[in-house]
């Protein structure tokens, strides 16, 4: 029997190697094996994440920089295309969209998702996001049909932030964990410090950004390095890049830090790393955890607000130390250099797929679609 085809929008920034871009694409490749029509709107189309989009999936560029001219854009395309359900990624699209239902009033399921700690974010950002933003959360994010957040510290704190009650947010962690993930995580790695086998490399990855700590992670590199020889590499770019290698220099360590910026595959340096180290202040769920998890490399993250304590199970899968303390990042690395025996993290980083995830969303995007139907056996 013939089953009507549901159409998927998803509202995302860019395709740029952030995680919350790739995870979103993630999904929309997900979705589309499903047999669901699937379009992916940007404000702007361009990044490395673009080629990771399925031939299947239509591309809408709105063909702007500036999030707040997306809004008449995405209006435009949405009061042409007609989807059945939309779902946004992050604060300001999701701000965006909220207004679109508001000023469209179209018969649409809007589903909004939030990936990190939004008090936090905001508190971070100029003075307009600071003042506006709350407001405009406050206001629309009640008028979703669903709301996700992508942990259980980001649910409570979007709970208390914006005036939502705990039970109306669903928590679904992010698809991370995939086969092609671990298949790509065999490719060789050329960089020349993964070739002394004696020479331990300490990895992290992530935008260059205040969030990501990377400061705190190299000054405790330095200390690590007064004890244990060892090399840092920090995967990612970002606007914190010149302060970053300031740092090094300050530090003398040009010879022991590299920043190569965005990689393709990170996952080939994370296997063969000897340890993961996330340093950040705030986060949402670190992907970039879970994938060093996936590929068997001991861990090491902050107990920052949210997510690490989430994924390790209160530091039953890796070490847990305060936000911004350089010692106890130092002797956590040390630590992990010096042990024999470690978690099986690869168990734990299972927990966080694909199909898990799609599984969630599709509940929550689909409520009139049979079960059976979300599990792939809708006609193409």
């Amino acid at each position: 029997m013939e089953v009507d085809r549901k159409k998927l929008t998803i509202f995302i920034p860019s395709l740029r190697g952030g995680g919350a871009e790739r995870q979103m694409v993630l999904l929309a490749n997900g979705f589309a094996l499903r047999g669901i029509i699937v379009t992916l709107v940007v404000a702007k189309a361009e990044g490395p994440c673009r080629e990771m989009v399925a031939a299947n999936i239509s591309i809408v560029d709105l063909g702007t920089n500036r999030m707040v001219l997306a809004l008449p854009r995405l209006m435009h395309h949405l009061r042409k295309a007609k989807p059945d359900v939309v779902l946004s990624a992050l604060l300001t699209p999701n701000v965006l969209l909220l207004l679109s239902r508001v000023f469209l009033r179209m018969p649409m399921r809007v589903v909004i998702s939030e990936r990190s700690t939004i008090s936090i974010a905001l508190a971070h950002g100029g003075l307009i996001r600071k003042c506006l933003f709350p407001l405009l959360a406050r206001w629309l994010y009640p008028k979703a049909d669903a709301i996700v957040a992508v942990s259980g510290g980001v649910a409570r704190d979007l709970s208390r932030y914006v005036g939502l009650s705990h039970a109306s947010i669903h928590t679904i962690y992010n698809p991370v964990y995939s086969e092609e993930l671990i298949q790509a995580s065999y490719d060789t790695v050329a960089h020349p410090w993964f070739q002394d086998k004696e020479m331990p490399v300490v990895l992290s990855a992530g935008r260059l950004h205040e969030a990501k700590a990377f400061d705190v992670l190299i000054e405790a590199f330095a200390l690590v390095r007064s004890r244990h020889p060892a090399k840092l590499i920090i995967l990612g770019e970002g606007p914190q890049r010149s302060r970053l290698e300031n740092i090094i220099r300050s530090l003398g360590l040009e010879d022991q830090v590299q920043l190569p910026g965005f990689v393709d595959n990170p996952w080939k340096y994370m296997r063969q790393a000897n340890v993961f180290v996330l340093s950040s202040k705030w986060e949402g769920l670190p992907g970039a955890l879970i994938e060093a998890m996936a590929c068997g490399t001991p861990v090491v993250a902050t107990d920052c607000p949210s997510g690490p304590s989430e994924i390790l199970e209160e530091g039953k899968w890796g070490r847990l130390v305060p936000v911004g303390d350089v010692t106890a990042l130092r002797d956590a690395i040390i630590k992990a250099f010096e042990e024999q025996i470690h978690p099986e993290v690869a168990v734990r980083a299972k927990q966080f797929s694909l199909d898990a995830a799609l599984d969630i969303y599709g509940s929550i995007l689909f409520p009139s679609i049979t079960g059976a139907q979300r599990c792939g056996r809708m006609s193409a």
